[in-house]
């Protein structure tokens, strides 16, 4: 019974390298930074070979210029949910994914004075390329579209607070540009 014990605990150590699967990671999307600083942070599992799925949050508190004519805001909170479908095998080479989004944001100052805050609610589609790095690491690029409905207040100015404009409307745009570091468990 003993060499029977020692034995399967000699195979089970000499082949667990093999049987590891990657199925937690984490990552950071390098592209949410160049806008405006915008902190984020993905949580992923991989279901199984060909799908996984996903929780992201994303927060930004930064104004550039406080209290002078060339204020500029971008700041959101937002969380995402979705999956990804992976072509060839979870956290490696092609993917297309979709999700579901709640953000709350208050931007302006760029373009003009004007600034617009409220809530939106939307789903995107995004397609991308997984590249390893090293066993455990990953980069990941790729792009997607995201559409919704948003509730609105646009102001004239970002201390006035005089309203030119507010309601409930769609929107479409171009949404996750991907360039994201990913560390697999």
């Amino acid at each position: 019974m003993r060499c029977r014990l020692l034995i399967i605990a000699a195979l089970i150590l000499t082949t667990a390298p093999a049987l590891k699967a990657q199925r937690v990671s984490i990552g950071t999307n390098i592209a949410d930074y160049a806008n405006f600083a915008t902190f984020n942070l993905e949580i992923g599992y991989a279901l199984e070979q060909h799908w996984s799925v996903f929780v992201k949050g994303s927060y930004n508190p930064f104004t550039f210029n406080y209290g002078t004519p060339k204020q500029i805001q971008h700041r959101l909170f937002s969380i995402e949910g979705g999956g990804r479908y992976w072509f060839w095998h979870a956290n490696s080479g092609w993917f297309a994914g979709m999700k579901l989004q709640y953000s709350i944001y208050n931007y302006g100052g760029l373009v003009s004075r004007r600034t617009e805050e409220g809530m939106g609610y939307g789903t995107g589609l995004f397609a991308g390329y997984a590249i390893m790095l090293t066993p455990n690491l990953n980069l990941e690029l790729g792009a997607g579209m995201v559409a919704g409905i948003r509730d609105y207040r646009k102001y004239k100015c970002q201390k006035c607070g005089e309203i030119i404009s507010q309601g409930i409307g769609g929107y479409i745009f171009p949404d996750n540009l991907i360039i994201q570091l990913v560390y697999m468990f």
